[in-house]
C-alpha cells in the first residue's frame, strides 16, 4: 500500500531529509584532471611537431579516364560504308552515383536520355546502310530489348527495387 502523507507533514519530512544530507559539489578539476595538470612538462611528440614535409599521395589523372565522362572509355569502333570510315556512337556508361532520395530529375533519367540519343544515332547509321544497299555490320544490329529494359539490366538489385518503388509512388 502506498505511503501517503498529509501536506504539512510531507513538507516537514522533505525539509528534514534535505538538511541531513548536505552535499557539496567537487571542483571540475578534482581527481584525474588534477593529476593530468600536475604532470611535469614532457618533450613534445616529434611525430606531430616535425617540420619535415608530409608526402600526400596524388593520382595522375593524365592516364585515367575523366570521371565526368558519360561514355565508355574503350576503344572506338569504326565501320566502313562504301569506303568511308564511320565511327560508331559510344554507349553511355550507366550511372553509379544515384543518391536514392527521389530527385525530380535523377541521374537515371539523364542516362535514359543518353541511351535514347545513342539508339537514335545507331538507327540513323542503320538507315544509311539500308539506303546504300550495304549489309548491316553486327555492331549496328538493333537490340530486341526496349531502352527501359536495357536500363533495368544495368541496374544493381538495390537500385532496381528503389526505382520500382519510385515508379509506384509516382503512379507510373
Amino acid at each position: 500500500m502506498p505511503f501517503l502523507l498529509k501536506p504539512l507533514a510531507s513538507r516537514h519530512l522533505v525539509n528534514s531529509v534535505i538538511n541531513r544530507s548536505k552535499h557539496t559539489r567537487a571542483s571540475n578539476y578534482d581527481g584525474w584532471w588534477t593529476l593530468v595538470l600536475q604532470q611535469p612538462d614532457q618533450e613534445p611528440n616529434v611525430a606531430f611537431t616535425s617540420k619535415a614535409p608530409i608526402a600526400v599521395p596524388t593520382m595522375d589523372t593524365t592516364s585515367q579516364p575523366s570521371v565526368s565522362s558519360k561514355y565508355e572509355s574503350g576503344p572506338k569502333e569504326f565501320v566502313t560504308l562504301k569506303g568511308e570510315k564511320i565511327q560508331l556512337p559510344q554507349k553511355p556508361v550507366a550511372p553509379d552515383d544515384c543518391c536514392m532520395s527521389g530527385c525530380a530529375y535523377c541521374v537515371w533519367d539523364i542516362y535514359q536520355e543518353d541511351m535514347e540519343e545513342y539508339q537514335a544515332e545507331k538507327a540513323e547509321l542503320r538507315q544509311r546502310f539500308n539506303d546504300a544497299g550495304e549489309q548491316l555490320p553486327s555492331s549496328l544490329a538493333a537490340s530486341k530489348k526496349s531502352i527501359q529494359d536495357q536500363i533495368q539490366d544495368e541496374m544493381d538489385p538495390t537500385m532496381k527495387a528503389f526505382y520500382a518503388m519510385e515508379k509506384k509512388m509516382k503512379g507510373n
